[in-house]
Parts: C-alpha cells; sequence; structure tokens
C-alpha cells in the first residue's frame, strides 16, 4: 500500500519520458512509499495548477518548460539561477524551490561512459534549458575549449556571454567537429542538423533525446563511441532523488527499473485503461476515445452490471461494497487486453492492488484528474452509491484516500476537469501519437 508522497515529471509531449521508472525503481529499492507518475499539460499554467490539484511533493520539469519555470518558483539554487533554468522542483507547504540537477546528470552519465571533460574541446548543440546546463557543467569542469552551436546565432551568443562560452550557427560544424572531441546535442527529439559524414570515428557523442536519437544512430555507423541520453536521465534523477527525499540513491538501484519495466509505447497496442475519481469523466472521454481511435470502448461498470444481472446501485444496496469490490476484480481479470480496447473503470477499482498490477502490466493508464467540487458537482445525479450512503466516508475522504492509489497506477495525467471533453481527447491522443 503506498502512503507515500506524489512527485511527478511535467513535459508536452511528456508520455516518452522514462522518469517514472527510475523513481519506482528507487522507491522500491529503499522500501520507500512513494508515487511518480507524468503530467500531461499544453503550457506552464496548466502545469503549476494541476501540480497544486494533486499536492505534488515535487517535481522534474523537462521540455519545453526548464526556462519559463525559473521565473515561477519562490526561490532557485545558485546552479539554476545561474543557468536560468529548472529541473527539479520541491515543495515545501505552498512555496516552491527550484534546482538543476541536470549538470550533475551530464557529468555522471560523461564520466560513467569514459570520458574526462578536463582539457577537452566540445560542442554543445541547443539552446534550451539542457544546452544551457551542459555548457556550465562543462565550463565548471575545466573543458578546454566549449562552443555552442544554435540555427539563431543571437541565442547561442546570449548564453554564451552568460555562461562564458563560444558561439556559432549550426552551419559551422562541418568545420568544426572534426577538431573537437566531445558532441552534446540537445535538440528537440527527431531533430537532427548534423550530417553524418561530419562525424569523426574519434568523436564522442551524447544525444539527450534517449527516446529517439537520429545522431545517436548515425555515430554508432561512423564508428563513434556514443553515450546514451539514457545515461543523462539516470544521474539527473540521482540528484533530484537526493533533493525529493533526503536520501541518496545508486544507479544498481535505480537503473534496472528502466529495463525491468515495460514503457507505456509497448503497453499502447493492449489497451487504454482510463481511472480517476466519479465524475471525471471516464465514460464520456472514454466513448469519445475509442471512437476518434477506432478501438472498442468498454465501461467496466456496464461490465460488472452484465454479469451480476442488476444495476451498480442495487449490487450496494443488497450486497454491500465487499461483494461489489469482488465482482470488479472479476470483470477486470476477464478483459482480454489484447486489441487495444479503451476500458473505463469504475472510480474505486485502483483500491485492490491487483487491479493495479493488471492495469499496469496490460494498458496505458491515463488517470482522469478534476478538483473534487468539480467531481462532486458531476456526480451529484443520485446514482453514486457511495456519496448516497449515509454511513460511508465523505467524499473528501474517498478522494483523498485514492489519491495515492491514482498516481501510483497512472501512466499520464490529464486535467479533465478544466478542460472541455474534446480538448481531453485531443490532448491523449496527441501524447499517443508522440510516446
Amino acid at each position: 500500500m503506498n502512503d507515500g508522497k506524489i512527485y511527478a515529471v511535467i513535459g508536452n509531449p511528456i508520455l516518452h519520458s522514462r522518469s517514472p521508472a527510475l523513481f519506482f525503481g528507487g522507491f522500491s529499492q529503499k522500501l520507500m512509499p512513494g508515487a511518480y507518475t507524468r503530467l500531461a499539460v499544453d503550457n506552464l499554467d496548466d502545469a503549476l495548477a494541476l501540480a497544486a490539484d494533486l499536492g505534488l511533493a515535487g517535481f522534474n520539469v523537462t521540455s519545453p518548460f526548464k526556462q519559463e519555470i525559473a521565473g515561477r518558483l519562490d526561490k532557485l539554487d545558485d546552479v539554476a539561477a545561474r543557468i536560468g533554468a529548472v529541473n527539479t522542483v520541491v515543495a515545501h507547504g505552498d512555496r516552491r524551490e527550484g534546482f538543476n540537477t541536470d549538470p550533475q546528470g551530464l557529468l555522471g552519465a560523461l564520466e560513467a561512459g569514459g570520458f574526462r571533460p578536463k582539457g577537452k574541446r566540445v560542442v554543445v548543440v541547443g539552446a534550451g534549458g539542457a544546452a544551457k546546463a551542459a555548457v556550465y557543467a562543462l565550463r565548471q569542469t575545466g573543458a578546454a575549449r566549449v562552443l555552442l552551436a544554435n540555427r539563431t546565432l543571437a541565442k547561442a551568443e546570449a548564453i554564451a556571454q552568460n555562461l562564458d562560452c563560444e558561439a556559432a550557427e549550426l552551419p559551422a560544424l562541418r568545420d568544426e567537429l572534426p577538431e573537437t572531441d566531445l558532441l552534446v546535442s540537445c535538440l528537440p527529439a527527431h531533430v537532427n542538423t548534423v550530417d553524418p559524414d561530419w562525424l569523426d570515428p574519434d568523436l564522442v557523442v551524447l544525444d539527450a533525446n534517449y527516446a529517439a536519437s537520429p545522431l545517436g544512430d548515425a555515430a554508432r555507423e561512423r564508428g563513434c563511441r556514443v553515450i546514451s541520453g539514457l545515461s543523462w536521465l539516470l544521474h539527473q534523477a540521482l540528484a533530484s532523488f537526493r533533493l525529493f527525499t533526503g536520501r541518496p540513491a545508486t544507479p544498481a538501484e535505480m537503473e534496472p527499473a528502466l529495463t525491468k519495466l515495460a514503457s507505456p509505447r509497448e503497453r499502447l497496442g493492449r489497451g487504454i485503461a482510463l481511472i480517476g475519481f466519479m465524475g471525471a469523466g471516464k465514460s464520456e472521454v472514454g466513448q469519445a476515445l475509442a471512437a476518434h481511435l477506432g478501438r472498442r470502448f468498454v465501461d467496466l461498470d456496464r461490465e460488472i452490471e452484465t454479469m451480476a444481472g442488476c444495476s451498480i446501485a442495487e449490487i450496494f444496496q443488497t450486497k454491500g461494497e465487499p461483494a461489489f469490490r469482488r465482482m470488479e476484480s472479476e470483470a477486470l481479470a476477464k478483459l482480454p487486453f489484447a486489441a487495444g480496447d479503451v476500458v473505463a473503470c469504475g472510480g474505486g477499482a485502483v483500491l485492490d492492488p491487483n487491479n493495479r498490477r493488471r492495469l499496469r502490466k496490460n494498458a496505458v493508464v491515463i488517470w482522469l484528474s478534476a478538483a473534487l467540487d468539480v467531481c462532486v458537482a458531476r456526480a451529484s445525479d443520485g446514482a453514486r452509491p457511495l456519496l448516497a450512503a449515509t454511513d460511508g466516508l465523505s467524499a473528501g475522504e474517498l478522494h483523498a484516500q485514492r489519491l495515492p492509489r491514482y498516481a501510483e497506477t497512472a501512466d499520464l495525467v490529464v486535467d479533465s476537469g478544466r478542460r472541455s471533453l474534446d480538448a481531453v481527447v485531443k490532448k491523449i491522443v496527441h501524447e499517443i501519437r508522440e510516446a
């Protein structure tokens, strides 16, 4: 049972992120309660509002929000302030403090890959938060030369002036790379502006994008030594884990989960499961999402009613909640999860640990989150047995009880309280396509 704090990573898109696997490994190995998920948002305002709704104890930040969020926090540590970018936020009540563990992450990855930057010539490509962190780290460790190359020279020059490096436009790479020891690419996913012919076999290459790296593939074909972006992800997560929990973790504790846990992309073909509190919109979103994707829609409550031959309310009245929960688990166990069905689960389905494991194994699990007052207003139709029960928990108590279970189970959180039905479906579809 998970009675710990909730953490997450925010970005757009974000379903591809492997950070949850790393933190799952850390929590498991340390025998610490805690959950870590992904927040799917369009802008930083939405991200901060959703983080507040969920009461996050902390969160990581990735593209495109690392620089923007630096100006929205109550305090920055020295590294984040110097770089002007944040990748880790720790909540202290209503106050949020920003840190940047990317420099530690990059240097940890380089060390693990056998590369020491001191006295070496380095080219960093990009002008976002990751690129700035890379320049900062390499300058701090005594690289002989750090050149920042970007499509827009003015952006590169502004960063170079602040972080004491050189700047150039991307076409300059043709002449610079033959004299370079290390190339660090921090360009957006699926973007590669480096011609393979420019890559000398003696060059060491690290692409921050671990999900898809045309540059990494080309570098391997040219005989270059390639350090995976996953190593950067791992080592920055080690530093974030300590900030979140106050306890250190090792690569041996966090890294194995990357291969043990199937990524959301690997589970997309099996099914998509929607979880969330009553009134969050699971049935409506599920029907619309299934229609959009051309998949079958399954409402778990309707499956239970068919199995029992009576309504959910009647099951509660005549047999009680424990009997309903047993039927719920039985109905979920019978679902084939083989053809990509979209399944809307009841609000309490995640209370059973076997249900949580089955969902995480067989589907991409999307938590539709809406503020409690929104859920209660939507659910006040007399058809919700748990709300109607006078001897049961209040809606607030139920919500608080289930929040950690939703976080533990979910691959992705989508705000369904502030968004229209169409916007929720579009957001989910966008994340699925980018995974």
